[in-house]
């Protein structure tokens, strides 16, 4: 959906240009061959026209219902920074990710995560009680540290090290001269990161460190590792209600099925015939989707119950 959102906004005005031109006025000539709008427009259509269009319309259809300001733009993209060490790191993450590579599309990106977000919020009312089981359920996602290694091949080599490090040796040098991996240019630094990132033996000791503390040697199939974890992060309902609340909503709450009611009260009215039914075709992909989550949902509770089944009768 994501990645859907982007595309839309990135090519949505060079569809409207096209839409707009009924003549063939020449764009671009190419020696003596000249191309029209008419034939751009075309080619658009034919690339991808159908998602672009459908795009733009579920776009129009939440702007016309909600409003996202710059503020809370802004506030959004902080709070995604937040989950990371470095503007660096961030910035790769949404080029890698989502192909977001300016300031402009990452705004657009996060208007539209949060026009989705107030669609399906919309009228949710969520208690302190279905809020703490969410919280127990999903206490892992709201604990990040940032943390540096030093990875040698050899356990001797590793056993050094530390004896090194125990009688004060600076972590960072030591990483940069001996670490293997490409961590040693940044001081051994691997930054932010949450539970199920990192393989479990790595994981298992550096989520047990208090801040500022050294592991002791950590063999994974990369070698022996030396872990320092140098920032704990650690989010709780009193610290972080309004995030795991729009988290809790997020997971709980079906963006199609919000979709499904507001094109169906939406005066959408497509003049050109070869799209004439989209949004019907909207409609069904839409409740496809409800579908589909609701076979998963009873598949996945048919399990949880047959699971406790067998549970009790191995207690009995």
């Amino acid at each position: 959906m994501k990645k859907k959102i982007i595309a839309a906004a990135m090519t949505g005005s060079i569809l409207l240009l096209g839409a707009c031109s009924a003549n063939n006025e020449t764009i671009a000539k190419v020696g003596n061959d000249a191309i029209s709008k008419e034939e751009f427009y075309q080619q658009l259509k034919t690339n991808g026209g159908t998602s672009t269009l459908q795009s733009m319309i579920e776009n129009s259809v939440l702007t016309a219902k909600y409003k996202v300001s710059n503020q809370e733009i802004e506030d959004e993209i902080n709070r995604l920074k937040s989950n990371f060490s470095s503007d660096d790191e961030f910035k790769t993450q949404l080029a890698q990710q989502y192909n977001i590579n300016t300031d402009e599309d990452l705004k657009v990106f996060v208007e539209q995560t949060l026009l989705r977000y107030k669609a399906i919020a919309d009228g949710v009312k969520v208690t302190d009680k279905q809020l703490e089981q969410y919280y127990k359920e999903n206490k892992d996602n709201y604990i990040s540290i940032e943390a540096s290694h030093i990875l040698v091949d050899k356990k001797e080599d590793a056993e050094k090290l530390l004896k090194e490090l125990k009688n004060g040796a600076d972590f960072a040098k030591l990483a940069k001269e001996n670490s293997k991996d490409g961590s040693a240019l940044n001081g051994g630094a691997l930054g932010k990161f949450g539970k199920g990132q990192m393989v479990p033996e790595f994981e298992n000791v550096a989520f047990s460190l208090k801040e500022n503390e050294i592991s002791d040697v950590v063999k994974t199939d990369y070698g022996y590792h030396i872990i320092k974890v140098t920032k704990i992060d650690k989010k709780t309902l009193k610290n972080a209600k309004e995030q795991i609340k729009k988290d809790y909503i997020m997971e709980t709450q079906s963006y199609p099925e919000e979709m499904v009611k507001l094109l169906k009260k939406a005066k959408v009215k497509v003049s050109d015939k070869d799209y004439e039914n989209v949004v019907e075709d909207m409609l069904t992909q839409y409740q496809t989707a409800i579908d589909q989550a609701e076979a998963q949902a009873q598949t996945t509770e048919q399990v949880e119950e047959q699971s406790t089944e067998e549970t009790t009768e191995t207690a009995e």
